[in-house]
């Protein structure tokens, strides 16, 4: 059995992206707790975006999405 000209797209749904109010995902970097695992949470994050999506774009869009949450917890005092 053969497939020609099938594309399937896979990429992430995440139900948090629905809801009306803000979760937060990553701790304040300016806060006590230590950088690293904020960026390890991020890290691993983008390694399972990878895995799972199949387009750059899908990963570009879910990866804008998380460095705009860890961003937002890194206030430059």
């Amino acid at each position: 059995m053969q497939f020609n000209n099938i594309h399937c797209s896979i990429k992430i749904y995440d139900k948090r992206d629905d809801f009306d109010f803000d979760i937060v995902n990553f701790p304040s970097l300016d806060g006590d707790i230590p950088i690293s695992p904020s960026y390890g949470t991020y890290l691993s994050q983008l390694i399972r975006f990878a895995r799972v999506c199949n387009k750059v774009k899908d990963f570009n869009d879910r990866n804008s999405i998380i460095f705009s949450k860890l961003k937002a917890g890194f206030s430059l005092s």
